[in-house]
């Protein structure tokens, strides 16, 4: 965020402001919940809409509301109206390109635990039959 804009807000509410201009910047919009800019964020979700309110009220965001008769409303579209704010999200890097060479691998911990399982069946079935019982302890004559 440019720092003539920046001193208008508080430290949670750039954190919001900085959420919807990454999304700004991937999508062209930003239609996010605002439950999930909170949670992006690390703010609660009276911060994102006072943050939202006070952008708006400066003439630097345009919310943009979808009411549907008879059902449940779809998310607001959040734009930047702000040209210079505008400029300052084209010149800086996208905020969703990974660091690094190597792409991180997600692990599941219920596919490993599934893997084991198996990999222990095998061997069960594998010693099943094979010989008598072998014990850890002897018999003293």
């Amino acid at each position: 965020m440019p720092p003539n804009l920046r001193h208008h807000y508080t430290e949670g509410q750039r954190a919001v402001l900085s959420i919807v201009a990454g999304e700004l910047k991937h999508h062209g919009v930003c239609d996010l919940p605002i439950d999930k800019i909170a949670a992006l964020a690390g703010v609660c979700r009276t911060t994102v809409q006072t943050a939202l309110h006070e952008a708006r009220r400066l003439l630097h965001l345009k919310i943009t509301e979808r009411p549907r008769p008879g059902r449940k409303s779809l998310t607001n579209v959040v734009e930047i109206m702000s040209g210079e704010w505008l400029t300052w999200i084209k010149r800086g890097p996208t905020a969703h390109r990974p660091i690094g060479s190597n792409p991180v691998k997600i692990v599941s911990p219920t596919k490993i635990k599934d893997q084991e399982r198996k990999r222990l069946s095998d061997e069960s079935e594998w010693r099943r039959g094979y010989g008598p019982p072998q014990t850890s302890w002897k018999r003293r004559a």
